[in-house]
C-alpha cells in the first residue's frame, strides 16, 4: 500500500513538474499593441444626468467596470463609455476604469453634485471669415447640468452655429461667415445660463 500511495504521489509530480514551452508567449507584447486612451480623462455629471466619453485608440474588446456604483454606473457600447451620475450623491468622486483585450487600463475620475455652475473652455472668440482654420471655434462645456439650449444673437447674420453635437458631446461649433459682433447664450435644465 506504501509503494501504491509513492507512486501515485510521484505522478502527480510528474504531471505538475511539465510545462509547455510557449507559455510564456502570453506575457510578451503583442505586435500589434495600441495604447488605451480616452478622451476626458476627468469629467463632472450632474446627478442622475448622463455623459459619454469616446475611446480615442486601443485594442478591442472593452470593459468598464465603476469602483463606486454608488457614485457612478458605466456601460460601453463599441468605442463609447456612457456614464451615469447615481442621484443622491452629492459632491462626490468616482473611478471608472475602461480595460481592452490585452489588459491595458484607462481611468476615468467622475464629479458629481446635485448641481453645477456653467463653465466653458473659452468664452470669448475672434473669428475670421473666409480664413481656412480662423473661422471656426469649438466650444466645449466643461460643467452644467445637462440639457442644454442655445440662444443665438446675431443682429449681422455674421455667425452660423452647428449645435448637432450639443447632445452628446457637449460641444458646438460657432463659424464665423461675414463681419459683426455675435452672441451666443447658453442655457442648461437648472436655468443657469452664461
Amino acid at each position: 500500500m506504501k509503494v501504491m500511495k509513492y507512486f501515485v504521489f510521484a505522478s502527480l509530480l510528474c504531471l505538475c513538474a511539465c510545462s509547455d514551452d510557449n507559455d510564456n508567449k502570453n506575457n510578451e507584447i503583442p505586435q500589434d499593441l495600441v495604447e488605451l486612451k480616452v478622451d476626458a480623462s476627468e469629467i463632472s455629471i450632474a446627478q442622475g444626468d448622463t455623459r459619454t466619453v469616446k475611446i480615442t485608440s486601443g485594442n478591442g474588446e472593452y470593459v468598464v467596470t465603476s469602483a463606486n456604483e454608488e457614485v457612478v454606473t458605466a456601460e460601453v457600447n463599441g468605442d463609447l463609455v456612457t456614464l451615469t451620475a447615481v442621484e443622491g450623491q452629492n459632491n462626490a468622486q468616482g473611478v471608472v476604469y475602461v480595460r481592452d483585450k490585452y489588459y491595458q487600463r484607462a481611468k476615468i475620475l467622475v464629479n458629481t453634485a446635485a448641481e453645477f455652475e456653467l463653465k466653458l473652455n473659452k468664452t470669448l472668440f475672434t473669428l475670421y471669415s473666409q480664413v481656412e482654420g480662423a473661422d471656426e471655434a469649438i466650444v466645449k462645456i466643461y460643467t452644467g447640468n445637462g440639457g442644454y439650449s442655445l440662444e443665438v444673437v446675431d443682429e449681422n447674420n455674421c455667425i452660423e452655429v452647428d449645435q448637432s453635437t450639443l447632445e452628446d458631446s457637449e460641444s458646438f461649433i460657432v463659424k464665423g461667415i461675414a463681419q459683426g459682433n455675435a452672441e451666443v447664450k447658453i442655457t442648461d435644465r437648472k436655468v443657469l445660463s452664461i
